[in-house]
């Protein structure tokens, strides 16, 4: 495994961990801290994803990119299975913006400009 693919699984138990102790143990500072990270992360990314790239991305392996879409998914479903329906909706805009973000920087190391 590479070291962002373990960077990624790392952050995303932090994540499950914090979610599991709001829900499930009603831990409210624990809800708290996971909403302020989410919202936060997906408002950078979005904001980011804005920017036209201006250099290629370093790809992913397989391996991180199916974590990373499942992680997004799973997260995206729990936060609209509490009831958290906007969070999910700008966590799912987030994670478009990136993938969007992430193709059109890898058109710039095919050499295209589209």
């Amino acid at each position: 495994m590479n070291k962002k693919l373990i960077n990624s699984v790392a952050f995303d138990a932090v994540c499950a961990a914090l979610f599991i102790a709001w829900q499930v143990f009603e831990v409210q500072g624990a809800g708290n801290l996971l909403l302020f990270i989410i919202w936060a992360l997906s408002m950078i990314c979005i904001l980011a994803s804005l920017a036209a790239p201006t250099e290629p991305a370093e790809e992913r392996s397989a391996a991180h990119a199916a974590w990373s879409t499942a992680s997004d998914v799973l997260f995206i479903a729990a936060f609209a299975w509490v009831g958290y329906i906007l969070t999910a909706v700008v966590y799912l805009l987030a994670a478009l913006f990136t993938h969007a973000h992430r193709l059109a920087s890898y058109k710039l190391r095919e050499g295209g400009n589209e």
